[in-house]
């Protein structure tokens, strides 16, 4: 096996794959790729199972030695591919606090196309229009824990594979199926039995909400963080739900709401 002495060691910022890395950090350079930074070991030694990396970087440090150490014993890495970073340069590509020694560059899961909703079964969330990553990345880790089907992605919604969405969903994004569609209508005549629901501060109350027809399944969609749902969604969906609040807040995040009504509506459809 090799050895931690026997990696290349980069010293340089001026180094062409440490250069190529900082430039993944634009989301549209890293869209146009196909590749995402993933720090951390446990997000790495997960993602490395299931999908091809381009490169791994490790700090020249106790830190990095230990994930390269554990890395190389799960998983067959590429010694061409693997590179020791000099600690002020490895630390100068990381946005996290602790990304634990290890930076993997990993191509990022394709967006689904919703011809292949057919067939799946399970409930559904969907987010149109979403903008802020913290929020989509905290949604899918809780569509995720919850044991939704997948996520839908309606309308120009923020990239689910960037860093901050990617971080916000603990490695979740890299699991859960996320389908991309251009807008409601087209997600509707793929899913012609689901029982499709919206939230809306004006809809009807979730504590007292049953489902519309026996032994279905649902599609959760919640709206535009400033503009709520478009006009077509509204007009389209089966039922607009609300959440009851007795306190003096107007409204609830995006990621909360979310997460109160899949919640709710997971027992409801039991």
């Amino acid at each position: 096996m090799l050895s931690w002495k026997q990696i290349q060691l980069i010293t340089s910022r001026q180094n062409s794959l440490v250069k190529d890395a900082v430039a993944l950090r634009q989301e549209s350079r890293a869209k146009r790729e196909q590749l995402i930074l993933i720090e951390g070991l446990r997000h790495n030694m997960t993602a490395l199972e299931a999908y091809p990396y381009r490169n791994i970087f490790f700090s020249d440090d106790h830190e990095g030695e230990a994930c390269f150490q554990a890395l190389a014993q799960a998983h067959e890495l590429d010694c061409d591919r693997i590179r020791r970073l000099a600690p002020h340069i490895f630390y100068g590509l990381t946005e996290t606090r602790h990304s634990q020694g290890v930076i993997s560059l990993v191509e990022a899961p394709d967006l689904r196309k919703l011809a292949g909703l057919e067939g799946i079964t399970g409930n559904v969330l969907a987010l149109e229009e979403c903008r802020d990553p913290g929020n989509l990345g905290t949604i899918i880790r809780t569509a995720d824990a919850l044991g939704f089907a997948g996520l839908i992605l309606l309308g120009r919604s923020v990239w689910p594979y960037n860093s901050k969405a990617l971080r916000a969903s603990m490695g979740s994004a890299l699991y859960l199926p996320i389908w991309q569609a251009e807008g409601f209508a087209e997600l509707r005549k793929q899913l012609p039995n689901y029982d499709f629901l919206a939230a809306d501060m004006a809809g009807s109350s979730l504590h007292s909400f049953q489902p519309l027809q026996a032994d279905s399944h649902f599609v959760l969609i919640l709206g535009n963080e400033a503009h709520g749902l478009s006009a077509e969604t509204k007009a389209g969906v089966d039922q607009l739900i609300s959440i009851d609040m007795s306190g003096r807040a107007e409204s609830l995040n995006l990621a909360s709401a979310a997460a109160i009504m899949a919640w709710q509506l997971q027992q409801i459809y039991r």
